[in-house]
């Protein structure tokens, strides 16, 4: 693909957002799943404390959120690294869904 060819896809993808928008937007995505992270541990922590259990449903949206990120990124970037852990995290959702499921 030449550098024409990019930026006329470019322009039309973004065609209604300027540089900065886009910075913003993407670092408020960013915080955004920060947040839902930081909120997801305290609320396995807050039901550990209160029951002595672990809640592994919690653990599971978590480890999805995770495993959606990493294959985001690797079909976009396809970064050996991401796929590795798109697979990993995806492994470790299904044997947490599967545990769940069993007990």
């Amino acid at each position: 693909m030449d550098k024409e060819t990019i930026l006329a896809r470019s322009r039309e993808e973004n065609q209604e957002k300027d540089l900065y928008e886009l910075s913003v937007e993407t670092k408020a995505y960013r915080v955004a799943f920060i947040a839902a992270e930081i909120v997801t541990a305290l609320l396995i922590l807050v039901k550990m404390i209160m029951t002595g259990e672990w809640d592994l449903s919690l653990v599971i949206i978590d480890v999805t959120m995770e495993a959606v990120f990493n294959f985001y990124m690797a079909i976009k970037l396809k970064t050996s690294q991401a796929i590795i852990k798109a697979i990993m995290y995806t492994i470790i959702d299904v044997a947490l869904a599967i545990f769940v499921m069993v007990v």
